[in-house]
């Protein structure tokens, strides 16, 4: 129950907003958890978060269990609530099966995709797609998000014969775009070139960064058993919420060369 003489707004919380306090709090955690310093990892308890925010531990729970299911936050029997390490992995494995490794590790990563369009190719992407005279691309551009905060910004870019083939829309591009493609054309190998950059001023209000921040930058090319790039794209990422992993086979060939 309000106080009277409280304002009505505590620790931020707008108690005539339509939007529940348990994502208002929510929201408020998420951005301190990707602040979160480093040394000990242990979250504030849930009677002292109900203390802060004046209300009450069902709601607090309720906030929490939403940071739990998006992997921000894990519970520790008899220990407690923990923050978990800030960036997330992703590891680039022949089956190209991020999507899954976020589920696997309980992370939620959802995408809101800008624009899906049909236009005329830059002269870059003519060439790189092997393009006729006359043939259009299908460009998408969504942003992804981590546990509800951005992430990640994804442009792609496929012929439209392909994409139609493919059956790409706004709805479907919210989902993984390469298994969509892999389900339509034989995808045999992957090119990408990793590259640093500064945010600028477009990523700072898509990312919410500022425009100085370190971005991680990577650029892909897809191609098929033909030796033909089928899609080609970029993904800039936040370098505080994702890293990327590679594992190489470094062992000796055994194979015997034929002039010996």
């Amino acid at each position: 129950m309000q106080t009277v003489g409280k304002p009505q707004e505590t620790q931020g919380l707008d108690r005539s907003s339509p939007l529940p306090l348990f994502l208002q709090i929510r929201q408020k955690l998420v951005s301190e958890i990707h602040a979160w310093p480093e040394g000990d990892r242990r979250f504030p308890t849930e009677a002292a978060l109900a203390t802060r925010f004046e209300v009450s531990k069902m709601t607090i729970r309720q906030a929490i269990d939403e940071l739990v299911k998006s992997g921000l936050l894990t519970r520790r029997r008899g220990q407690g609530t923990f923050v978990t390490d800030s960036a997330f992995v992703e590891r680039l494995t022949p089956t190209l099966d991020i999507d899954q490794q976020y589920v696997q590790a309980g992370r939620l990563m959802t995408a809101t995709v800008l624009s899906v369009t049909e236009r005329a190719p830059s002269e870059e992407e003519a060439r790189v797609l092997s393009l006729a005279p006359g043939d259009h691309v299908l460009a998408i551009r969504r942003v992804r998000e981590l546990a509800g905060s951005p992430t990640a910004l994804d442009d792609r870019v496929i012929s439209v014969a392909l994409a139609r083939k493919a059956g790409f829309d706004a709805e479907s591009a919210k989902g993984s775009i390469i298994a969509r493609l892999r389900a339509s054309v034989p995808v045999v190998r992957a090119r990408w070139t990793m590259t640093a950059r500064l945010a600028g001023s477009e990523l700072a209000t898509l990312l919410v960064v500022d425009p100085a921040d370190p971005m991680m930058q990577r650029a892909m090319l897809y191609y098929d058993a033909d030796g033909h790039v089928v899609m080609m794209g970029t993904t800039v990422h936040r370098s505080d919420r994702l890293a990327c992993e590679v594992e190489l086979d470094l062992a000796p060939s055994l194979e015997v060369d034929p002039a010996e």
